[in-house]
């Protein structure tokens, strides 16, 4: 993710969507805003403008309703630093079983170099 957007935000309620199958049609992902002051008037109305035609509307929801609250990433995965940035726009992570945010390039290759032993012990029968 590039950019703020209502799937990053605190206050959405999320759905992952429906890929779709033979008797069911695919659904998209949604996020719905919890937050009290964003009325439903105020959704339906940014994403019925022609602008949200040319651009994603969740962008634009969260650019526009002044309640945007960006999940942030508190710590390292790897080494436990504090990070607090907004997860949208972090840089660095290692791509595990679940995506781990880490502070520096020392820690991304630690982590990888974690999990690839975690696997070749899993592969060996040594962590069942």
């Amino acid at each position: 993710m590039n950019r703020p957007t209502c799937f990053n935000c605190t206050y959405a309620l999320k759905s992952p969507g429906f890929p779709g199958d033979r008797l069911e049609p695919p659904e998209p992902p949604e996020a719905d805003c919890q937050h009290e002051e964003v009325t439903w008037e105020f959704v339906e109305d940014l994403f019925n403008s022609p602008e949200s035609y040319k651009d994603d509307p969740y962008a634009l929801l969260a650019e526009r309703c002044g309640h945007y609250n960006p999940v942030l990433i508190r710590n390292c995965g790897y080494c436990g630093r504090e990070i607090n940035s907004p997860e949208w726009s972090h840089k660095l992570w290692s791509y595990q079983y679940d995506n781990i945010a880490v502070c520096s390039q020392k820690c991304k290759e630690g982590a990888d170099k974690e999990f690839d032993r975690h696997i070749q012990e899993m592969c060996r029968g040594e962590s069942w």
